[in-house]
């Protein structure tokens, strides 16, 4: 996703499911199932992927260093978010 369709995040009124993922890591077996659980969630929360190698800046900015990462943010503004701990697959 693109910094700026990714500026949407910042007024989120809706929970936010956030893979970042740098190409090249053992992010790319993970592609087909994130894909499949955007497929599954589609209008019922916002999910986003971030590539941390073409957005360096922002990932570091979530304080996300290492990859694969799931992060899940609450509607309110000041949620900083919790990281995913289970399985990828």
């Amino acid at each position: 996703m693109e910094f700026a369709s990714f500026t949407k995040f910042y007024r989120r009124q809706e929970i936010w499911v956030v893979y970042f993922f740098q190409p090249g890591s053992e992010a790319e077996a993970f592609k087909e199932e994130y894909v499949s659980l955007c497929d599954k969630l589609y209008g019922i929360i916002k999910v986003a992927a971030i590539d941390c190698k073409a957005e360096e800046e922002l990932c570091e900015e979530f304080a996300v260093y290492d990859y694969p990462t799931i992060m899940i943010y609450e509607e309110n503004l000041a949620d900083e978010g919790e990281r995913f701990r289970g399985s990828m697959t």
